[in-house]
């Protein structure tokens, strides 16, 4: 498999900090001292002895120092933020550099360069070009610019907020980038169920609830837990903020059970929010003996009236016909 310039910068980038700290540790042995003004001018021991093993070391850890420059790195996942809270997309530079030589840039991508949510350059932040969205909601960690960590605290996280933002760095030397993915997600409060209707059949009942982000499926089940046969009705609808309200509608026979849940998911953040109901007897229409004796009396008399008055106006024409022939 065929690895990308990304991948071999990255270790090779991994490799040098690796090989730093091997060389500090052994710069800071007594018998081997390399000063700061040069990579190695003066070794104060028998150089015989550890050019073998050392000097190959050595002369590595000059060569990152001069050439290798720097990656950008970030986790591969998404990150899920909750909505209105805060959130930390991450952004390394390895091996770190003193923040004075970079610039800092990140980037919504449906924006453009010269409107990035938060810029650093010259060893401190500008926020003249931020967009206004963006306003008092963002933040680098200052404290930890200079060992690499470039990540960008998003507060207070809002719908709008999700999409693509590229962590761009440059020095005077080169530029590295890198892509990281914010989604964002809300669970709705507790849902709520109401009897909506009667049926010839049962009732209809409604379960709502809202504050949700993104869409989120919604499940009936029965007092055994199982998913209840009939197909439910479900409508969303969006608000300002860009949250969804849920209303589900569902018939439910009078023969099929009392017991009911609405079961809402949050798939992303792995939650669930559900109402129950215990539905009486009474609740269910319930047609009587004498309610029934009733209906079929009322269609077998209202039948007979419907014949004898289509009866009378046959004999009624039969005899004005007879009438009318004896005139002439």
């Amino acid at each position: 498999m065929r690895r990308s310039p990304r991948v071999y910068a990255s270790v090779s980038a991994r490799v040098c900090v690796g090989l730093r700290a091997c060389v500090t540790h052994v710069k800071s042995l007594p018998i081997f001292q390399v000063t700061t003004m040069h990579h190695m001018e003066v070794l104060k021991m028998d150089f015989r002895i550890f050019k073998s093993s050392l000097l190959p070391l050595v002369l590595l850890w000059f060569i990152c120092d001069t050439v290798a420059g720097f990656v950008v790195t970030a986790p591969p996942d998404p990150v899920v933020a909750v909505f209105g809270g805060d959130v930390v997309l991450d952004c390394q530079l390895v091996p770190a550099k003193p923040p004075q030589e970079m610039e800092i840039r990140w980037i919504y991508m449906p924006l453009t360069y010269s409107a990035p949510v938060h810029l650093y350059k010259d060893g401190q932040e500008d926020l003249t070009l931020q967009p206004l969205g963006y306003r008092g909601r963002t933040e680098l960690f200052l404290d930890n610019v200079a060992q690499g960590n470039l990540s960008l605290k998003l507060k207070s996280v809002q719908v709008s907020d999700r999409g693509q933002y590229k962590c761009f760095v440059a020095s005077a030397a080169k530029h590295d980038e890198i892509i990281v993915t914010l989604n964002v997600s809300g669970t709705g409060r507790s849902p709520w169920i109401e009897m909506d209707s009667y049926t010839s059949n049962g009732v209809r009942l409604g379960c709502r609830s809202d504050h949700w982000f993104p869409e989120p499926p919604i499940l009936w089940v029965n007092g055994k837990g199982e998913k209840v046969a009939a197909q439910p009705e479900i409508r969303y609808q969006s608000d300002l903020q860009g949250l969804i309200s849920v209303h589900s509608i569902i018939e439910i026979p009078k023969d099929s059970g009392n017991e009911y849940t609405c079961v809402i998911n949050n798939n992303l953040l792995k939650e669930t929010k559900e109402a129950r109901i215990q539905i009486a007897d009474a609740f269910f229409p319930r047609a009587s003996g004498w309610m029934v004796a009733f209906w079929i009396l009322f269609f077998l008399m209202l039948g007979a009236v419907c014949f004898a008055l289509v009866l009378f106006r046959k004999l009624h024409n039969n005899i004005q016909g007879k009438n009318f022939r004896l005139q002439h």
